[in-house]
């Protein structure tokens, strides 16, 4: 450990910066007042909180590996992984189960919640030191750190314990008995390590900035700095955290307000970490780029693109249908600009409930509680007033419906290749679809970041909605953190004309083999898939997978049925070859699964271009339509020709357009 002449700026002692911190901390403190306003306007909230409060005093804690809480001890098992998942060793080490004992503390009052979360505190300094993080000759140690060998000092961990949990809780207890100034002196060694792994390191780790890591490693960097200016490195600290926060937002978020990984959970995270730098901004009075707070509202236009009209996330890449979803993009937006429309226009997909349930977690940073909690009180649902086509040029996403009420039909379809970083899945040419309210043709999920088979197969061509070449993905997959290398796939065209919403892609990742494919979604009524795959072999395979959400399917001929509760169906036919059931899962939520249906065609001994439709019609009430009379033509242009509910359709498909013939 340094000497407190080492950390802190001359002439101050450690006993003069104690309590400097709280009597400044005391004075600015509102933690106990956002209790009182809480406590009186939404009771329920203060409900959830001490039951969560009650849990992780008995050492109950929702960690990644079984989905449930399980008990961490007393003190917790920093170093143990019961599941051997290395998610359950950083987020340990996150303390979030802290969070809802500090707020019962505001609430209650009672020291037994402050002397839990300090004992846990001072035993993690203790029986967690900071690795070395230069070598012997100086050299940074920046691939270890960075890595999971680090374990909870991992430099993400270095980033998201300072502004989550430990400045929060200095900051609420700094009245508690327990809060000592030995307690205070120990605190602040480590965070000065914190800050000093996270500037010497993160700029190493991530020289472009491309990546949420380096969001939260410097959003952590800001909060010690702007809490502690009596460390002698405060100010370069935070000077660099401001700088490279909006470098963040620059390389991060596009100009639509998309934040480049593609992931919606990740996208609607992200709103929140760029929320909080705007709130230190209040706080703690610096400026940020008028250009930073443009980006900010652009992305909560984005999150509601990427959410399905039954409101949950399209599990794009590493996503989760239900964790980082719309309440989170609205009550984020909220708390970064106090924009209170989107509170609205999510209440056209989630109850009032949900909200509240994020509000939960937000209400205590907000500075502004009682102007939230009116907001959100006088929100009504509210339909959003945006085009029905949205295409991001930098993701190479179209998102289209036919609507924005929970009934209509709605597709997300992308071709990313290469991809950004290893978050996205292999799936270029894939799709989500959804239609009355329910996910039909899905992608399936996160799941786990684990590295086993169940991390290959959520991330593998064969369990998206994808066509294979000889049963291979379109680029090697060789760890859960690693692939092969890509090669070039693209949007070519998208557009909404004479009754339909259509994009087209390509991709060359079968080289020699080239994949086209165009989805639309034709007057409202189903959704049209044509696929053309150029420069087959006569020995190839061309495979064609539709990711079903239901455990059981009918097969008759070509056509597959899957059914729903209230009479709703989906029938898919397709021309690609012969069909086969393929038992598979879908993750809603981290180390949760439920069984589904891969529904495979499969074509042998293809021509050297080939030209396949698929139809997928979901009905209501009524038995979903078949098309009849299929055929195709290769040349001059791939064409399609089918009749469906008594309605001829024809089509054209060139690398760039759809037509109808």
């Amino acid at each position: 450990m340094q000497s407190h002449n080492q950390i802190l700026k001359e002439p101050l002692t450690m006993e003069q910066t104690f309590h400097r911190f709280r009597e400044r901390t005391k004075n600015n403190s509102s933690l106990k007042n956002k209790a009182e306003i809480i406590s009186r306007e939404l009771p329920e909230i203060i409900t959830s909180v001490l039951k969560e409060a009650g849990d992780a005093m008995n050492g109950l804690v929702l960690l990644p590996g079984n989905g449930q809480k399980s008990q961490i001890g007393n003190p917790p098992g920093w170093h143990e992984n019961p599941y051997h998942n290395n998610e359950y060793v950083f987020q340990i080490s996150r303390m979030n189960h802290w969070l809802p004992m500090l707020y019962a503390y505001s609430v209650t009052g009672d020291e037994i919640y402050s002397k839990k979360i300090i004992d846990e505190l001072t035993d993690w300094i203790s029986n967690c030191p900071r690795p070395p993080i230069f070598d012997e000759d100086g050299s940074p140690r920046t691939g270890y750190i960075n890595s999971p060998a680090a374990k909870e000092w991992r430099l993400l961990e270095c980033g998201i314990r300072p502004y989550r949990t430990w400045c929060p809780v200095l900051e609420g207890l700094c009245d508690s008995p327990h809060f000592t100034a030995e307690v205070f002196e120990s605190a602040l060694y480590s965070l000065y390590e914190h800050c000093e792994t996270v500037y010497r390191l993160s700029p190493l780790a991530w020289p472009k900035a491309d990546h949420n890591h380096y969001l939260m490693e410097n959003l952590g960097l800001l909060a010690v700095s702007c809490m502690f200016p009596e460390l002698k490195d405060s100010e370069i600290w935070k000077n660099h955290a401001i700088k490279e926060l909006c470098r963040c937002m620059e390389q991060q978020v596009d100009i639509q307000g998309a934040q480049i990984e593609g992931c919606p959970s990740y996208h609607n995270g992200c709103l929140f970490w760029f929320a909080m730098v705007l709130v230190y901004s209040r706080k703690y009075g610096f400026q940020l780029p008028e250009s930073y707070r443009e980006r900010f509202e652009r992305m909560a236009v984005h999150s509601i693109y990427a959410t399905r009209p039954n409101g949950t996330n399209v599990p794009w890449g590493d996503t989760s249908t239900l964790t980082g979803t719309l309440p989170k993009a609205a009550v984020c937006s909220y708390l970064g600009t106090g924009d209170r429309s989107f509170l609205s226009l999510c209440l056209n997909y989630y109850r009032y409930e949900d909200l509240l349930k994020e509000a939960e977690e937000q209400l205590w940073r907000m500075d502004d509680v009682g102007g939230f909690i009116t907001a959100l009180k006088e929100s009504r649902p509210k339909l959003p007033g945006l085009p029905l086509l949205y295409y991001n040029e930098n993701l190479k996403h179209v998102y289209f419906r036919t609507g924005w009420k929970r009934d209509d039909l709605s597709v997300m379809f992308a071709c990313r290749s290469p991809i950004q970083n290893n978050h996205a899945h292999i799936d270029p040419c894939g799709f989500d679809f959804t239609a009355f309210g329910i996910p039909m043709a899905v992608d399936p999920g996160k799941y786990t970041y684990q590295d086993g088979p169940d991390r290959k197969n959520f991330k593998s061509m064969g369990w998206h909605n994808t066509l294979t070449i000889n049963h291979q993905d379109a680029w090697e997959y060789i760890s859960s953190w690693k692939y092969g290398r890509q090669k070039e796939g693209r949007i070519t065209g998208c557009r909404t004309e004479g009754g339909l919403l259509w994009a087209a892609a390509s991709h060359a990742n079968y080289e020699p083999a080239i994949h086209t494919r165009a989805l639309a979604l034709v007057h409202g009524d189903f959704l049209m898939v044509i696929d053309v795959v150029e420069h087959l072999k006569p020995e190839d395979t061309v495979q064609i997978q539709f990711h079903i959400d239901r455990p059981h399917l009918c097969l008759k001929g070509q056509t597959a049925t899957a059914h729903w509760d209230g009479d709703i169906s989906l029938s898919v036919t397709s021309n690609g070859g012969s069909p086969a059931l393929i038992p598979a899962r879908i993750s809603d939520r981290n180390d949760i699964y439920r069984d589904s249906t891969i529904l495979q065609y499969q074509k042998s001994r293809p021509e050297e271009t080939e030209v396949f439709l698929s139809v997928l019609c979901p009905a209501k009430g009524t038995p979903a339509s078949v098309p009849q009379h299929v055929t195709v033509s290769r040349h001059p242009e791939a064409a399609v020709s089918f009749l469906l509910s008594g309605v001829q359709y024809s089509f054209g498909l060139t690398a760039h357009e759809l037509k109808k013939l």
